[in-house]
């Protein structure tokens, strides 16, 4: 009998041993898999397809490939009408501020959030800022030119998440720190120039 029962120990701990780990919000990083999207506490929303293409945007009147070169724009504006870029953060709040008011209520709310997460480059709100409506679907920011780039941020009316790795991958930023209107002059400890991916909804 008890020659069994250790035999059934052996087991159990083998199965233990090979059952993969899963990282859940603000775990430390690593080599771990998150579950696929269903709800924050969990690991967030269900996701749609990520953006995966090199993102072209408007630029003075000019077409620029931001995965490419910002090509002197200080700053960038997402949504679902495409990405405008601008020479200042305080430009960009300006111009996208008349769109809002002429489009009035007419803007698709399915895709889009009422105001933008804000990321910036450095520390303290400084730096070149990305300004992201879109929401619905993990969006890569290799694609804008600002992988592992982050080091403050705003978030918006729409909760975030920040991922480790393109579409949702790796660990992710504690989601406590990122739900709507939470923001932070510096991100926590090891995640400075850490977030390739983000989702809104």
């Amino acid at each position: 009998m008890r020659a069994l029962a250790f035999l059934a120990a052996i087991i159990v701990a083998a199965l233990i041993a090979a059952t993969p780990a899963i990282a859940g919000p603000g775990y430390a990083r690593g080599e771990a898999k998150p579950i696929t999207p269903e709800q924050v506490e969990q690991r967030g929303p269900e996701a749609k397809q990520p953006v995966t293409k090199a993102e072209k945007a408007d630029y003075n009147g000019r077409e620029i490939d931001l995965s490419e070169s910002w090509e002197g724009a200080r700053a960038c504006a997402v949504g679902d009408g495409g990405t405008q870029c601008f020479d200042s953060e305080m430009a960009m709040n300006i111009e996208i501020g008349k769109q809002d008011k002429a489009k009035g209520t007419a803007n698709s709310r399915n895709y889009t959030c009422s105001s933008s997460l804000r990321l910036y480059k450095n520390t303290s709100y400084s730096g070149s800022t990305l300004w992201i409506t879109s929401r619905g679907f993990w969006l890569n920011l290799s694609n804008y030119g600002y992988n592992q780039s982050v080091s403050s941020y705003k978030v918006g009316a729409c909760s975030s998440i920040f991922a480790d790795y393109n579409n949702g991958g790796g660990a992710w930023y504690p989601t406590a720190y990122t739900k709507k209107w939470k923001i932070s002059w510096t991100m926590l400890s090891g995640w400075n120039d850490d977030v390739s991916s983000v989702y809104q909804y």
